[in-house]
Protein backbone atom coordinates (compact mmCIF):
# COMPACT_ATOMS: atom_id res chain seq x y z
CA UNK A 1 0.00 0.00 0.00
CA UNK A 2 1.07 3.53 -0.95
CA UNK A 3 0.45 5.81 2.25
CA UNK A 4 -1.04 8.86 0.04
CA UNK A 5 -1.67 10.23 3.67
CA UNK A 6 2.06 10.44 4.67
CA UNK A 7 3.72 13.73 5.62
CA UNK A 8 6.00 12.22 3.47
CA UNK A 9 4.54 11.13 0.60
CA UNK A 10 5.33 14.30 -2.01
CA UNK A 11 4.43 12.29 -5.41
CA UNK A 12 0.97 13.55 -6.54
CA UNK A 13 -1.64 15.93 -5.55
CA UNK A 14 -3.19 14.22 -2.50
CA UNK A 15 -6.54 13.48 -2.63
CA UNK A 16 -7.95 15.32 0.44
CA UNK A 17 -8.88 13.61 3.70
CA UNK A 18 -11.56 15.04 6.20
CA UNK A 19 -14.08 14.08 8.93
CA UNK A 20 -17.25 15.60 7.15
CA UNK A 21 -15.91 14.26 3.42
CA UNK A 22 -15.68 10.32 5.47
CA UNK A 23 -19.03 10.75 6.69
CA UNK A 24 -20.68 11.55 4.01
CA UNK A 25 -19.40 9.26 1.77
CA UNK A 26 -19.94 6.48 4.17
CA UNK A 27 -23.93 8.10 4.18
CA UNK A 28 -23.73 8.04 0.23
CA UNK A 29 -23.18 4.60 0.14
CA UNK A 30 -25.52 3.17 2.87
CA UNK A 31 -28.39 5.49 1.26
CA UNK A 32 -27.51 3.99 -2.35
CA UNK A 33 -29.16 6.86 -4.02
CA UNK A 34 -28.76 6.61 -7.94
CA UNK A 35 -29.35 10.46 -8.41
CA UNK A 36 -30.25 10.26 -12.18
CA UNK A 37 -32.98 12.02 -12.47
CA UNK A 38 -35.28 14.38 -10.26
CA UNK A 39 -37.71 11.46 -9.74
CA UNK A 40 -35.06 9.01 -8.79
CA UNK A 41 -33.38 11.22 -6.17
CA UNK A 42 -35.26 14.95 -5.47
CA UNK A 43 -33.46 15.96 -2.72
CA UNK A 44 -30.20 15.08 -3.96
CA UNK A 45 -31.56 16.70 -7.18
CA UNK A 46 -32.00 20.00 -5.61
CA UNK A 47 -28.83 19.89 -3.19
CA UNK A 48 -26.75 19.44 -6.37
CA UNK A 49 -28.22 22.51 -8.12
CA UNK A 50 -27.68 24.44 -5.11
CA UNK A 51 -23.97 22.87 -4.51
CA UNK A 52 -23.24 24.22 -8.20
CA UNK A 53 -24.20 27.43 -7.35
CA UNK A 54 -22.65 27.78 -3.92
CA UNK A 55 -19.12 26.70 -5.09
CA UNK A 56 -19.64 28.88 -8.37
CA UNK A 57 -20.16 31.78 -6.24
CA UNK A 58 -17.90 30.60 -3.64
CA UNK A 59 -14.73 30.60 -7.02
CA UNK A 60 -16.24 34.00 -8.25
CA UNK A 61 -17.36 32.47 -11.28
CA UNK A 62 -19.50 35.10 -13.48
CA UNK A 63 -23.49 34.49 -13.02
CA UNK A 64 -23.13 33.17 -17.05
CA UNK A 65 -22.22 29.73 -15.37
CA UNK A 66 -25.09 29.12 -13.29
CA UNK A 67 -28.27 27.69 -11.80
CA UNK A 68 -30.82 31.00 -12.78
CA UNK A 69 -33.85 28.48 -13.25
CA UNK A 70 -35.03 24.73 -13.71
CA UNK A 71 -34.96 24.76 -17.70
CA UNK A 72 -32.98 25.99 -20.81
CA UNK A 73 -35.24 28.60 -20.88
CA UNK A 74 -34.88 30.12 -17.69
CA UNK A 75 -31.01 29.35 -17.30
CA UNK A 76 -28.87 29.56 -19.52
CA UNK A 77 -25.99 28.37 -17.83
CA UNK A 78 -25.16 25.72 -15.27
CA UNK A 79 -23.32 22.71 -13.88
CA UNK A 80 -23.10 19.26 -12.40
CA UNK A 81 -20.35 16.73 -10.47
CA UNK A 82 -18.83 14.39 -12.37
CA UNK A 83 -16.62 11.46 -12.09
CA UNK A 84 -13.05 12.76 -12.47
CA UNK A 85 -11.26 15.45 -14.12
CA UNK A 86 -11.18 13.00 -16.81
CA UNK A 87 -15.03 12.74 -17.75
CA UNK A 88 -14.96 16.67 -17.31
CA UNK A 89 -12.56 16.95 -20.30
CA UNK A 90 -14.48 14.07 -22.07
CA UNK A 91 -17.65 15.88 -21.69
CA UNK A 92 -16.29 19.23 -22.82
CA UNK A 93 -15.22 17.04 -26.10
CA UNK A 94 -18.56 15.34 -26.53
CA UNK A 95 -20.16 18.94 -26.40
CA UNK A 96 -17.90 20.76 -28.30
CA UNK A 97 -17.80 17.84 -31.65
CA UNK A 98 -22.14 18.33 -31.32
CA UNK A 99 -22.18 21.61 -31.26
CA UNK A 100 -19.84 22.06 -34.54
CA UNK A 101 -21.28 19.44 -36.18
CA UNK A 102 -24.99 20.83 -36.29
CA UNK A 103 -23.65 24.03 -37.48
CA UNK A 104 -22.61 22.48 -40.22
CA UNK A 105 -24.98 19.08 -41.00
CA UNK A 106 -28.13 20.32 -38.85
CA UNK A 107 -29.85 18.48 -36.68
CA UNK A 108 -28.55 14.58 -36.63
CA UNK A 109 -30.13 11.96 -37.72
CA UNK A 110 -28.94 8.69 -35.52
CA UNK A 111 -30.10 6.38 -38.27
CA UNK A 112 -27.94 8.15 -41.41
CA UNK A 113 -24.93 9.67 -39.85
CA UNK A 114 -22.79 9.48 -43.37
CA UNK A 115 -22.56 13.70 -43.42
CA UNK A 116 -21.97 13.74 -39.73
CA UNK A 117 -18.86 11.08 -40.16
CA UNK A 118 -17.56 13.06 -42.98
CA UNK A 119 -17.23 16.23 -40.90
CA UNK A 120 -16.12 14.05 -38.23
CA UNK A 121 -12.79 13.22 -40.11
CA UNK A 122 -11.63 16.85 -40.11
CA UNK A 123 -12.63 17.87 -36.33
CA UNK A 124 -9.16 19.19 -34.89
CA UNK A 125 -9.09 20.00 -31.05
CA UNK A 126 -5.99 22.24 -29.49
CA UNK A 127 -4.06 21.92 -25.94
CA UNK A 128 -0.61 22.83 -24.99
CA UNK A 129 2.04 20.33 -25.00
CA UNK A 130 1.74 20.29 -21.27
CA UNK A 131 -1.77 19.89 -21.03
CA UNK A 132 -3.46 16.66 -18.91
CA UNK A 133 -3.25 12.84 -20.03
CA UNK A 134 -7.15 12.88 -20.05
CA UNK A 135 -6.59 15.63 -23.18
CA UNK A 136 -5.68 13.16 -25.51
CA UNK A 137 -7.33 9.92 -24.22
CA UNK A 138 -11.01 12.14 -24.66
CA UNK A 139 -9.75 12.57 -28.61
CA UNK A 140 -9.33 9.19 -29.03
CA UNK A 141 -12.22 8.57 -27.51
CA UNK A 142 -14.60 10.63 -29.51
CA UNK A 143 -12.45 10.00 -32.82
CA UNK A 144 -10.94 13.67 -33.30
CA UNK A 145 -7.65 14.98 -34.39
CA UNK A 146 -5.57 16.27 -31.19
CA UNK A 147 -3.52 19.32 -31.98
CA UNK A 148 -0.67 19.92 -29.22
CA UNK A 149 0.53 23.31 -29.38
CA UNK A 150 4.41 23.74 -28.18
CA UNK A 151 4.40 25.65 -24.52
CA UNK A 152 6.69 28.40 -23.90
CA UNK A 153 9.82 28.69 -21.98
CA UNK A 154 7.60 28.65 -19.18
CA UNK A 155 5.41 25.76 -20.27
CA UNK A 156 2.42 27.81 -20.55
CA UNK A 157 0.36 27.64 -24.22
CA UNK A 158 0.53 31.62 -26.19
CA UNK A 159 -2.11 32.90 -28.65
CA UNK A 160 0.34 33.56 -31.05
CA UNK A 161 1.32 29.86 -30.83
CA UNK A 162 -2.46 28.86 -31.23
CA UNK A 163 -3.40 30.90 -33.92
CA UNK A 164 -0.16 29.41 -35.97
CA UNK A 165 -1.42 25.61 -35.69
CA UNK A 166 -5.13 26.97 -36.36
CA UNK A 167 -4.23 28.34 -39.74
CA UNK A 168 -2.08 25.23 -40.75
CA UNK A 169 -5.39 23.23 -40.17
CA UNK A 170 -7.60 25.51 -42.38
CA UNK A 171 -5.04 25.73 -44.73
CA UNK A 172 -5.29 21.16 -44.81
CA UNK A 173 -9.38 22.19 -45.12
CA UNK A 174 -9.88 20.73 -41.28
CA UNK A 175 -12.01 22.01 -39.14
CA UNK A 176 -10.65 23.80 -35.77
CA UNK A 177 -13.80 23.01 -32.90
CA UNK A 178 -12.24 23.62 -29.83
CA UNK A 179 -9.55 24.33 -27.89
CA UNK A 180 -8.22 23.30 -24.30
CA UNK A 181 -6.75 26.00 -21.83
CA UNK A 182 -5.29 24.72 -18.49
CA UNK A 183 -4.85 26.96 -15.69
CA UNK A 184 -2.80 24.83 -13.30
CA UNK A 185 -1.00 21.99 -15.46
CA UNK A 186 -0.18 18.81 -13.38
CA UNK A 187 3.69 18.97 -14.32
CA UNK A 188 4.54 22.34 -13.46
CA UNK A 189 1.84 24.04 -11.92
CA UNK A 190 1.95 26.29 -15.03
CA UNK A 191 -0.75 28.64 -16.55
CA UNK A 192 -1.96 29.46 -20.33
CA UNK A 193 -2.30 32.68 -21.24
CA UNK A 194 -6.34 32.68 -21.41
CA UNK A 195 -6.56 36.02 -22.20
CA UNK A 196 -4.28 35.84 -25.13
CA UNK A 197 -6.43 32.48 -26.79
CA UNK A 198 -9.60 33.67 -26.27
CA UNK A 199 -9.56 36.38 -29.23
CA UNK A 200 -7.59 33.66 -31.37
CA UNK A 201 -10.29 31.12 -30.31
CA UNK A 202 -13.26 33.61 -30.91
CA UNK A 203 -12.01 34.38 -34.37
CA UNK A 204 -12.17 31.08 -35.40
CA UNK A 205 -15.28 30.07 -33.07
CA UNK A 206 -13.75 27.10 -31.20
CA UNK A 207 -15.43 26.47 -27.88
CA UNK A 208 -13.08 27.42 -24.93
CA UNK A 209 -12.61 24.44 -22.32
CA UNK A 210 -10.91 25.97 -18.94
CA UNK A 211 -9.11 22.65 -17.04
CA UNK A 212 -8.85 23.99 -13.85
CA UNK A 213 -8.58 21.14 -11.73
CA UNK A 214 -6.20 22.47 -9.60
CA UNK A 215 -5.48 25.84 -10.03
CA UNK A 216 -9.12 26.47 -9.66
CA UNK A 217 -9.04 25.95 -5.97
CA UNK A 218 -7.40 29.15 -5.13
CA UNK A 219 -10.08 31.34 -6.49
CA UNK A 220 -11.79 30.63 -3.08
CA UNK A 221 -9.31 33.48 -2.26
CA UNK A 222 -10.05 37.03 -3.85
CA UNK A 223 -5.72 37.38 -3.92
CA UNK A 224 -6.06 34.82 -6.83
CA UNK A 225 -8.77 36.25 -8.59
CA UNK A 226 -6.36 37.70 -11.09
CA UNK A 227 -5.77 34.51 -12.63
CA UNK A 228 -9.78 34.38 -13.63
CA UNK A 229 -8.75 37.12 -15.91
CA UNK A 230 -10.96 36.30 -19.47
CA UNK A 231 -12.97 33.82 -17.49
CA UNK A 232 -16.39 35.54 -18.47
CA UNK A 233 -15.94 34.42 -21.72
CA UNK A 234 -14.81 30.44 -22.03
CA UNK A 235 -17.62 28.66 -22.54
CA UNK A 236 -17.13 25.87 -20.07
CA UNK A 237 -14.95 24.92 -16.65
CA UNK A 238 -13.70 22.20 -14.70
CA UNK A 239 -12.63 22.43 -11.44
CA UNK A 240 -11.10 18.99 -9.00
CA UNK A 241 -12.13 19.54 -5.42
CA UNK A 242 -10.29 16.44 -4.82
CA UNK A 243 -7.08 18.46 -5.29
CA UNK A 244 -7.34 21.36 -2.65
CA UNK A 245 -10.71 21.45 -1.59
CA UNK A 246 -10.71 18.49 0.94
CA UNK A 247 -12.52 16.16 -0.96
CA UNK A 248 -12.06 12.70 -1.53
CA UNK A 249 -11.82 11.39 -5.02
CA UNK A 250 -14.42 12.19 -6.83
CA UNK A 251 -14.84 15.71 -6.22
CA UNK A 252 -15.00 17.67 -9.92
CA UNK A 253 -17.24 19.97 -11.29
CA UNK A 254 -18.34 20.82 -14.66
CA UNK A 255 -19.88 24.20 -15.03
CA UNK A 256 -20.85 25.94 -18.44
CA UNK A 257 -22.88 28.96 -19.63
CA UNK A 258 -24.19 26.92 -22.66
CA UNK A 259 -26.60 24.81 -20.86
CA UNK A 260 -28.63 23.81 -24.22
CA UNK A 261 -25.77 22.35 -26.19
CA UNK A 262 -25.12 20.37 -23.77
CA UNK A 263 -28.27 18.97 -23.08
CA UNK A 264 -28.57 18.51 -26.93
CA UNK A 265 -25.26 16.50 -26.95
CA UNK A 266 -26.17 14.12 -23.91
CA UNK A 267 -29.96 13.27 -23.83
CA UNK A 268 -31.00 10.23 -24.68
CA UNK A 269 -34.41 10.05 -23.53
CA UNK A 270 -36.52 6.79 -23.15
CA UNK A 271 -39.75 6.70 -21.86
CA UNK A 272 -38.91 5.01 -18.65
CA UNK A 273 -36.66 7.88 -17.87
CA UNK A 274 -39.15 10.37 -17.92
CA UNK A 275 -39.49 12.19 -14.83
CA UNK A 276 -43.01 13.70 -13.51
CA UNK A 277 -42.01 16.94 -14.23
CA UNK A 278 -40.51 15.99 -18.05
CA UNK A 279 -38.81 19.27 -19.10
CA UNK A 280 -39.00 21.36 -16.59
CA UNK A 281 -37.15 20.10 -14.04
CA UNK A 282 -33.31 18.89 -14.00
CA UNK A 283 -32.22 15.54 -14.77
CA UNK A 284 -28.62 15.15 -14.51
CA UNK A 285 -28.30 11.99 -16.73
CA UNK A 286 -28.27 14.32 -19.36
CA UNK A 287 -25.78 16.18 -17.66
CA UNK A 288 -22.83 13.76 -18.56
CA UNK A 289 -22.03 10.01 -20.03
CA UNK A 290 -22.69 8.13 -16.49
CA UNK A 291 -26.53 7.24 -15.81
CA UNK A 292 -25.71 5.68 -12.20
CA UNK A 293 -24.49 8.38 -10.41
CA UNK A 294 -23.90 8.65 -6.72
CA UNK A 295 -24.88 11.80 -4.67
CA UNK A 296 -21.32 13.58 -4.91
CA UNK A 297 -23.02 16.53 -3.82
CA UNK A 298 -23.44 15.71 -0.22
CA UNK A 299 -19.46 15.66 0.56
CA UNK A 300 -19.74 19.30 -0.57
CA UNK A 301 -22.46 20.42 1.52
CA UNK A 302 -20.77 17.80 4.76
CA UNK A 303 -17.34 20.03 4.40
CA UNK A 304 -19.32 23.52 3.60
CA UNK A 305 -21.84 23.36 6.70
CA UNK A 306 -18.26 21.95 9.22
CA UNK A 307 -15.94 24.61 7.83
CA UNK A 308 -17.52 27.37 5.86
CA UNK A 309 -16.10 29.87 3.31
CA UNK A 310 -14.01 31.26 5.49
CA UNK A 311 -12.53 27.84 6.93
CA UNK A 312 -11.84 26.77 3.34
CA UNK A 313 -10.50 30.26 2.69
CA UNK A 314 -7.88 29.64 5.90
CA UNK A 315 -6.85 26.03 4.93
CA UNK A 316 -5.93 27.01 1.34
CA UNK A 317 -3.96 29.59 2.36
CA UNK A 318 -2.00 27.75 4.45
CA UNK A 319 -1.25 25.38 1.85
CA UNK A 320 -0.21 28.19 -1.02
CA UNK A 321 3.46 29.43 -1.06
CA UNK A 322 4.94 31.93 -3.94
CA UNK A 323 8.50 30.91 -4.94
CA UNK A 324 10.70 32.83 -7.63
CA UNK A 325 9.30 32.49 -11.25
CA UNK A 326 5.91 31.66 -12.66
CA UNK A 327 5.05 28.73 -10.26
CA UNK A 328 2.38 28.81 -7.76
CA UNK A 329 0.85 26.85 -4.85
CA UNK A 330 2.18 23.70 -3.34
CA UNK A 331 4.25 22.19 -6.19
CA UNK A 332 7.92 22.89 -6.60
CA UNK A 333 9.90 21.52 -9.59
CA UNK A 334 13.54 21.21 -9.63
CA UNK A 335 15.97 19.21 -11.90
CA UNK A 336 19.81 18.83 -11.51
CA UNK A 337 22.17 21.18 -13.52
CA UNK A 338 25.54 19.63 -13.84
CA UNK A 339 29.02 21.28 -15.17
CA UNK A 340 28.93 20.88 -18.94
CA UNK A 341 25.25 22.00 -18.88
CA UNK A 342 24.74 19.53 -21.62
CA UNK A 343 20.79 18.94 -21.61
CA UNK A 344 20.57 14.94 -22.07
CA UNK A 345 22.83 14.35 -20.06
CA UNK A 346 20.89 16.58 -17.01
CA UNK A 347 17.94 15.21 -17.80
CA UNK A 348 19.49 11.39 -17.20
CA UNK A 349 20.81 12.02 -13.74
CA UNK A 350 17.88 13.96 -13.04
CA UNK A 351 15.79 11.35 -13.81
CA UNK A 352 18.11 8.61 -12.12
CA UNK A 353 17.89 11.46 -9.09
CA UNK A 354 14.26 10.70 -8.39
CA UNK A 355 14.17 6.69 -8.86
CA UNK A 356 17.42 7.06 -6.06
CA UNK A 357 15.31 9.23 -3.68
CA UNK A 358 11.95 6.79 -4.32
CA UNK A 359 14.03 3.79 -3.54
CA UNK A 360 15.45 5.41 -0.49
CA UNK A 361 11.94 5.09 1.64
CA UNK A 362 12.72 8.55 2.86
CA UNK A 363 10.67 10.54 0.02
CA UNK A 364 8.33 9.71 -2.57
CA UNK A 365 8.36 12.51 -5.20
CA UNK A 366 7.56 12.13 -8.98
CA UNK A 367 9.04 12.62 -12.61
CA UNK A 368 7.71 14.25 -15.19
CA UNK A 369 9.51 15.92 -18.82
CA UNK A 370 8.67 19.16 -19.85
CA UNK A 371 9.86 20.63 -23.08
CA UNK A 372 12.20 18.03 -23.38
CA UNK A 373 13.59 18.83 -20.15
CA UNK A 374 13.25 16.41 -17.07
CA UNK A 375 12.43 17.51 -13.84
CA UNK A 376 11.49 16.27 -10.28
CA UNK A 377 7.67 17.37 -9.14
CA UNK A 378 8.00 17.73 -5.35
CA UNK A 379 4.23 18.14 -4.13
CA UNK A 380 3.55 19.53 -0.37
CA UNK A 381 -0.01 20.31 0.06
CA UNK A 382 -0.94 17.47 1.92
CA UNK A 383 -3.84 18.44 4.28
CA UNK A 384 -2.07 17.46 7.47
CA UNK A 385 1.12 19.09 7.03
CA UNK A 386 2.77 21.01 9.49
CA UNK A 387 5.92 24.02 8.23
CA UNK A 388 8.05 21.90 10.76
CA UNK A 389 7.26 18.40 8.36
CA UNK A 390 7.74 20.65 5.40
CA UNK A 391 11.29 21.63 6.45
CA UNK A 392 12.26 18.13 7.87
CA UNK A 393 11.40 17.09 3.82
CA UNK A 394 13.54 19.53 2.57
CA UNK A 395 16.62 18.88 4.68
CA UNK A 396 16.10 14.83 4.18
CA UNK A 397 15.54 15.93 -0.38
CA UNK A 398 19.21 18.64 0.19
CA UNK A 399 20.76 15.40 1.83
CA UNK A 400 19.42 12.83 -0.81
CA UNK A 401 20.62 14.81 -3.71
CA UNK A 402 24.10 15.17 -1.81
CA UNK A 403 24.18 11.16 -1.40
CA UNK A 404 23.06 10.93 -5.31
CA UNK A 405 25.79 13.39 -6.57
CA UNK A 406 28.59 11.54 -4.27
CA UNK A 407 27.94 8.12 -5.37
CA UNK A 408 27.28 9.08 -9.35
CA UNK A 409 29.38 9.84 -12.06
CA UNK A 410 28.19 11.17 -15.60
CA UNK A 411 30.91 9.45 -17.48
CA UNK A 412 29.70 5.91 -16.01
CA UNK A 413 26.90 5.32 -13.76
CA UNK A 414 24.30 2.63 -13.14
CA UNK A 415 21.31 1.38 -11.45
CA UNK A 416 23.30 -0.98 -9.40
CA UNK A 417 25.96 1.56 -8.03
CA UNK A 418 23.23 3.55 -7.05
CA UNK A 419 20.65 1.30 -5.81
CA UNK A 420 21.21 -1.66 -3.74
CA UNK A 421 18.50 -4.65 -4.75
CA UNK A 422 16.22 -5.21 -1.52
CA UNK A 423 12.66 -6.33 -0.65
CA UNK A 424 10.90 -3.31 -0.08
CA UNK A 425 8.47 -1.56 -2.12
CA UNK A 426 9.53 1.59 -4.42
CA UNK A 427 8.60 4.67 -3.42
CA UNK A 428 7.34 3.64 -0.14
CA UNK A 429 7.34 6.91 2.51
CA UNK A 430 7.99 3.96 5.14
CA UNK A 431 10.86 1.54 5.55
CA UNK A 432 10.03 -2.12 5.29
CA UNK A 433 9.87 -4.03 8.41
CA UNK A 434 7.94 -7.19 9.75
CA UNK A 435 4.89 -4.80 10.67
CA UNK A 436 5.10 -3.19 7.05
CA UNK A 437 5.00 -6.60 5.10
CA UNK A 438 2.83 -8.59 7.44
CA UNK A 439 -0.09 -7.73 4.73
CA UNK A 440 1.68 -8.41 1.52
CA UNK A 441 2.32 -11.91 -0.30
CA UNK A 442 5.96 -11.73 -0.45
CA UNK A 443 5.93 -11.66 3.57
CA UNK A 444 6.03 -15.13 3.84
CA UNK A 445 8.65 -15.98 1.61
CA UNK A 446 10.72 -13.27 2.59
CA UNK A 447 10.52 -15.09 6.40
CA UNK A 448 10.94 -18.68 4.89
CA UNK A 449 14.05 -17.24 2.89
CA UNK A 450 15.60 -15.77 5.97
CA UNK A 451 15.87 -12.63 4.25
CA UNK A 452 15.62 -9.35 5.54
CA UNK A 453 15.52 -5.65 4.44
CA UNK A 454 18.96 -4.49 2.77
CA UNK A 455 17.78 -0.83 3.78
CA UNK A 456 18.67 0.03 7.68
CA UNK A 457 15.81 1.16 9.63
CA UNK A 458 16.93 4.34 10.10
CA UNK A 459 13.58 6.15 10.36
CA UNK A 460 13.25 9.15 12.96
CA UNK A 461 10.86 8.66 15.96
CA UNK A 462 8.69 11.29 14.80
CA UNK A 463 8.63 9.28 10.90
CA UNK A 464 7.48 6.40 12.72
CA UNK A 465 4.59 8.26 14.66
CA UNK A 466 3.67 10.17 11.56
CA UNK A 467 3.80 6.51 10.04
CA UNK A 468 0.68 5.35 12.61
CA UNK A 469 -1.05 8.92 12.01
CA UNK A 470 -4.54 8.62 9.89
CA UNK A 471 -7.06 10.94 11.52
CA UNK A 472 -6.67 14.58 11.99
CA UNK A 473 -5.12 16.31 14.63
CA UNK A 474 -6.81 17.94 17.59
Amino acid sequence: LTHWQHPRFHAYFTGGQSYPDIVAEALTSALATVNFCWDSSPAFTELEIVMVNWMGKIFNLPNEFLFNGNSSETSLGGGAMQNGGSDAILLAFLVARHKRITEICGNIDIHCRDKEHQVLNKLVAYASTEAHSSVEKAALVTLVHMRPVQADKNFQMRGKDLEKQVQKDLEKGNIPFVVFVTLGTTSTGAYDQLKEIIPVAKKYNLWIHVDASYGGNAWCCEEFHYQMDGLKDVDSININLHKTFLHNVPGTYFWTRNQRVLKEAMTVDPAYLHARHHGTATDFRNWGVSLSRRALCLKTWFILRTYGVRGMQEYIRRVIIEIVGQQVFSLVCFRLKIDNNNNDDCNEMTKALVEYINHSQKLCITYAKCNGQSICRFSFGHQLALEKEIDESYEILSNLIEEFLQKSHLEQYSREILFKAGGGVVGSPVFVTQNTLRSTSSYASLIHSGGHSPVPDQSSASDQSNSRRLSPRK
